[in-house]
């Protein structure tokens, strides 16, 4: 101590109390003890989030959260080592544009995403003891495939094209992944779904339907199938009818 400034050593072993006397200078002897309790610095910060149903440590991890299966909401906490140290932090995000995060009462922390931008999200908690610690995780945040509708009651005469692509509904309009996969199947005659030849019917990947032309005047029932590749499981499934030409 010198002229009444207080310097604390960094590496305190623990929670330190000291008592601080302060004394007057006219030979009066008058005196007051001042207790003063000093937190270690920190040494390390770890983040926590509400993932999977719990609280999950995630420091210097890459996560991935889709606004429409997770939510639009995640907790975070912050844990400062030593246990000892001063726990309060400053929560930023590097792309206010797909989340924005506002400290809690408590001193976690709540993420809000906007639902209109999505990307790579970094989280950092820093500690606010002057040690400069801090520790980040990254989201990579989508916007998964909703739900896939393919149009009902299809039919195109044999020999002709038909366009799947054009009578699909993706919701929502614009997800993080557009890219769908197309099958088919057809009915035999007992009713059973087997493979189409190529005698009949070709779909591309793009959900070009060609078909040939019907020689024994009979409706050749088709079972189309369309799946979101964004791994969240949309998709949908509607019978296509090549019908004899007339």
């Amino acid at each position: 101590i010198s002229n009444g400034s207080l310097t604390i050593a960094k590496d305190l072993p623990g929670e330190t109390r000291i008592w601080v006397c302060a004394q007057t200078c006219d030979n009066s002897y008058l005196e007051t003890w001042i207790p003063v309790v000093a937190a270690p610095r920190a040494t390390n910060v770890h983040l926590r989030a509400a993932l999977n149903g719990g609280m999950k440590y995630v420091s210097n991890s890459t996560r991935s959260w889709d606004v429409n299966t997770d939510g639009k909401v995640l907790n975070l906490s912050a844990l400062v080592y030593p246990f000892a140290a001063a726990q309060d932090v400053t929560w930023t995000v590097n792309n206010k544009g797909i989340a924005t995060v506002t400290k809690n009462a408590d001193g976690t922390a709540t993420l809000n995403f906007t639902g209109t931008k999505f990307g790579k999200l970094v989280i950092t908690a820093t500690a606010n003891d002057g040690s400069k610690e801090k520790t980040s995780f990254t989201l990579n945040v989508v916007n998964s495939v909703i739900s896939l509708d393919l149009n009902s009651g299809l039919s195109v005469v044999g020999g002709k094209s038909l366009n799947l692509s054009k009578e699909l509904t993706i919701d929502p309009a614009k997800p993080t992944n557009k890219k769908v996969t197309w099958t088919m199947l057809m009915k035999d005659s007992d009713g059973n779904l087997v493979e189409v030849p190529k005698t009949v019917a070709t779909l591309s990947t793009s959900g070009s339907l060609s078909t040939k032309k019907i020689t024994d005047g009979q409706n050749i029932e088709l079972v189309i199938t369309v799946t979101a590749q964004d791994g969240y499981g949309a998709a949908d499934t509607e019978t296509v009818v090549i019908t004899p030409a007339t």
